[in-house]
C-alpha cells in the first residue's frame, strides 16, 4: 500500500473510503496479521479513534496532492544506485505554489533518511566509496538520524556539510550538540546576533590569548565574502572566499542532460502515476490456489478448534 492508498484509512464514516478500504484489504489473505488488525480497528468509531487518530494527524500533510504523487508510484528512486553511480541529487525545497513549509520539511527529511539508509546498506555490503551531502537551512531538515551518523557512523562514506543562519533554528538540542561537537570544519560568516556570534567563536576554538568575548567583538560586521574558518585542530583564521564563475554549458547540452535524466526508470509523469494507482485498485484479490491439506485427525472437534484464529487485541472478551 502506498501513501495515496493510505488516505482511505483516514476516515471512519466516509462510505467511498470504506469501499476502497475493503478492496485493498481483499488483496490480503483472510488471516493476514495486518488485515486482521485493520479490520479490528474499523469495527467501530471508538476503536478507530483510539488506535488511528494520532496516525491520521501525522500522515495528514502527506496527503497533499503533490506529495501524494511523489510517494504514489509503484517503484521509487533507487538511492543506492544513484550513490554508487555518482549522481548529484539536487532537491528543490522551495515553499510556494501550494507547497507548504511543512511539506518541504518532510520531503527534505525523508530524502536525507533515504540517503543514510542507502549508505548503511552499501557499507554492510563492502562498498568503500564516498558521498557528499550538503544541507542548507539545516535546522529544518537535520534530525536524530543525522546526529547518529555523525556520532557513530563516520566510516560509512558520507561527508556532511551543514549550513544554518542561527542556532535556534535547531529545535532538537541533541541534534545541535552533535553538530557543534562532531563537525570538524567550522565556518562563520557575518553573524549579526552577538549571542550566536559568541557561541560560534567558542565552537571555532578561540581562547587563551584571544578570549571568546574579545574574538566575538573583533569578528562583528565581517565584510562580504569574508569568513572565519577553523579546520580540525588548527587555530581559526579569517579568510576571503574567492569568486567562482558559473560553469559554461550550452543550451543544447543542458537540454540533452535534462532529457537524459527524464528517461531514467525512476521518472514518471503525473498521468503514469495516477494510472499505476488505478491499476492497483483494479487488480483482482489473490486467490489461494494451493490444494487443501488432508485432515490428519478424524476428530471433528479437534479439527474445528485447531482452525480457529488466535485472538487479538480487538476481539471482544
Amino acid at each position: 500500500m502506498t501513501l495515496h492508498e493510505s488516505l482511505f484509512f483516514s476516515n471512519f464514516e466516509n462510505i467511498l473510503y470504506r469501499a476502497r478500504r475493503e478492496a485493498i484489504l481483499d488483496h490480503l489473505e483472510p488471516l493476514d496479521r495486518d488485515r486482521v488488525t485493520l479490520e479490528g480497528v474499523f469495527k467501530n468509531y471508538s476503536r478507530f479513534e483510539t488506535y488511528f487518530s494520532s496516525t491520521v494527524n501525522r500522515l495528514d500533510p502527506f496527503w497533499d496532492s503533490t506529495l501524494s504523487l511523489m510517494f504514489g508510484a509503484d517503484k521509487g528512486v533507487d538511492f543506492r544506485k544513484m550513490i554508487t553511480e555518482g549522481w548529484v541529487i539536487l532537491v528543490n525545497l522551495y515553499s510556494g505554489l501550494g507547497f507548504e513549509p511543512l511539506h518541504t520539511r518532510m520531503l527534505g527529511t525523508m530524502i536525507i533518511n533515504e540517503i543514510i539508509s542507502a549508505l548503511d546498506s552499501l557499507w554492510l555490503k563492502g562498498w568503500k566509496g564516498v558521498f557528499y551531502l550538503y544541507v542548507d537551512e539545516a535546522g529544518r531538515y537535520a534530525n536524530r538520524n543525522l546526529a547518529e551518523l555523525l556520532a557513530h557512523k563516520r566510516q560509512s562514506g558520507l561527508r556532511v556539510t551543514i549550513a544554518h543562519q542561527y542556532f535556534k533554528q535547531f529545535e532538537d538540542p541533541h541534534v545541535l550538540e552533535a553538530i557543534k561537537n562532531l563537525c570538524k570544519l567550522k565556518v562563520m560568516f557575518n553573524t549579526p546576533n552577538p549571542s550566536d556570534r559568541l557561541e560560534m567563536v567558542k565552537a571555532l576554538g578561540y581562547g587563551g590569548e584571544i578570549p571568546p568575548a574579545m574574538a566575538q567583538y573583533a569578528n562583528q560586521n565581517l565584510p562580504k565574502q569574508y569568513a572565519v574558518v577553523a579546520v580540525s585542530k588548527q587555530p581559526p583564521a579569517r579568510v576571503r572566499i574567492p569568486d567562482v564563475p558559473d560553469a559554461k554549458v550550452s543550451k543544447e547540452a543542458e537540454a540533452a542532460f535534462i532529457n537524459h535524466c527524464l528517461s531514467h526508470e525512476w521518472n514518471f509523469t503525473k498521468a503514469e502515476i495516477r494510472e499505476q494507482m488505478k491499476k492497483r485498485f483494479n487488480e483482482q484479490p489473490r486467490q489461494d490456489i494451493r490444494p487443501p491439506k488432508e485432515r490428519t485427525t478424524p476428530d471433528r472437534k479437534t479439527a474445528r478448534s485447531s482452525s480457529k484464529r488466535a485472538k487479538n487485541i480487538f476481539d471482544e472478551s
